[in-house]
């Protein structure tokens, strides 16, 4: 989903006057790609495939778009009062839900 239709579905929620806690779940792959010189990409949403050349250059530019995209998500849901956080899949499930807990929503 992209960012543009992410906010929207939660100004809907938001305008219904549900409360929210946003939880991005993230492979490790997600958060530090390891990837070959070059390699096939295929998106895991719709499927489509893409051949390219990895270099260290596209990898900074992929960290920053995480972070940026990460940082409006975040941003958008203290504005509005919404629990948010990251969970790396590749951690246990109760370290996701230890993180979940320890926001101010939940335990203070």
């Amino acid at each position: 989903m992209d960012e543009e239709s992410l906010l929207a579905a939660f100004d809907a929620c938001r305008y219904q006057k549900h409360d929210m806690f946003v939880v991005q779940l993230l492979t490790p792959e997600e958060l530090d790609p390891s990837l070959p010189d070059e390699a096939l990409l295929t998106d895991s949403e719709d499927g489509s495939e893409r051949r390219v050349r990895v270099t260290p250059r596209l990898l900074d530019r992929y960290q920053k778009a995480l972070a940026e995209h990460r940082d409006k998500v975040a941003d958008y849901c203290s504005r509005y009062g919404f629990g948010f956080c990251v969970a790396n899949t590749g951690e246990p499930f109760e370290n996701a839900i230890m993180t979940i807990f320890q926001t101010d929503r939940f335990i203070r």
